[in-house]
């Protein structure tokens, strides 16, 4: 194994000597016995995307995209829209609504929940999520006063990223 190590850092040093003697040119690697090689354009191409081969997700309000709307004077429609890729988990929503000093939580179970479908999910096991679109109505709301809801909801990309709840 003695011998097989002093090989290359004779390489190495003799090298080294050549590349210290090619520093003082203005171009540092014209000295250096290199041909340069040309790759095709569509390796080239190939070779630009090693890098990326991680996916590119959206930001989370790119990704799930909420619109509010009243149908009538007590009943306000929360729609998501959920972009490809992309799906919320049903059971991850969480609606509250504050009326003056009263708090008060809507529990899922009392919404009228949309069908939604089920699938095994690495996160959390098998899970009941919303593709494309998800739609809430929420009623009955007071019809005067002021109001304001916070609403929360958590997703994840089928390319791997969840987002914690928003």
């Amino acid at each position: 194994m003695a011998n097989f190590l002093k090989v290359p850092l004779l390489v190495c040093f003799a090298l080294l000597i050549y590349a210290s003697h090619a520093m003082a040119a203005d171009d540092p690697f014209a000295a250096l016995p290199f041909t340069t090689l040309k790759a095709p354009p569509i390796a080239q191409a190939e070779l630009m995307n090693l890098s990326s081969t991680e996916p590119d997700f959206l930001p989370v309000e790119q990704a799930y995209q909420l619109t509010l709307s009243f149908v009538d004077a007590s009943t306000l429609v929360l729609n998501w829209q959920i972009a490809e890729g992309y799906y919320l988990y049903r059971d991850q929503f969480a609606i509250s609504l504050l009326e003056g000093k009263k708090l008060t939580e809507f529990a899922l179970d009392t919404l009228a929940m949309p069908a939604a479908i089920e699938r095994d999910d690495p996160y959390f096991g098998r899970v009941a999520v919303y593709y494309w679109q998800a739609t809430l109505p929420l009623a009955p709301l007071p019809s005067t006063g002021d109001m304001y809801l916070r609403i929360t909801s958590q997703g994840c990309a089928d390319a791997g990223l969840c987002y914690p709840q928003q």
